[in-house]
């Protein structure tokens, strides 16, 4: 998962579908539902079938985007999964919601994440850090920790206003 996803051009579930292209709609909600995406993937104009992506996925908040990513990765299932700063610039329900995901998915696969949250880095079980060009491993109570900054989860209203920017934008396009 990348640290800044994007959308292509197509519905959100055809997004979701690239994860694995098989995938039911219940499926499709399932994943949405674990990544904590579901209510905001419903709240979107035509559901899972809002067009988004061709710079409309801009108009989305980042929490969403981030979200919508996650539940492609969890919907794949890969034995290995990779995450960037995966709640880079999230409120923090939405980075609780995630420590959640992450913890839920301890032992069924093995994570990699990049990441300066002390939170996340309580849940592995190995820390490692790139220092001076050099990879070097540290004690889990010697890793890194300290208050961060705290992040104003955003309001429905917020969230509606940018989905009224696509419902504008979708009602002008030729499916």
């Amino acid at each position: 998962m990348p640290q800044t996803p994007g959308l292509l051009y197509g519905t959100v579930a055809q997004n979701l579908r690239l994860a694995r292209p098989s995938a039911s709609d219940a499926e499709l909600r399932a994943a949405a539902a674990e990544a904590g995406v579901l209510e905001a993937i419903e709240a979107l104009p035509q559901g899972f079938d809002t067009r988004v992506g061709d710079n409309q996925s801009g108009r989305l908040p980042r929490s969403i985007l981030q979200r919508i990513a996650l539940a492609g990765a969890l919907l794949r299932d890969a034995p290995i999964l990779l995450l960037d700063e995966p709640v880079a610039g999230l409120d923090d329900a939405c980075a609780k919601a995630f420590t959640d995901v992450i913890a839920s998915r301890r032992g069924r696969c093995t994570i990699l994440m990049a990441t300066h949250r002390p939170s996340h880095i309580r849940l592995a079980d190995r820390v490692l850090r790139l220092r001076d060009g050099q990879v070097e491993e540290l004690d889990q109570q010697t890793a890194p920790v300290g208050p961060r900054p705290t992040r104003t989860p955003i309001g429905p209203s917020v969230a509606n206003a940018a989905f009224a920017n696509l419902s504008a934008a979708n009602s002008s396009k030729v499916a």
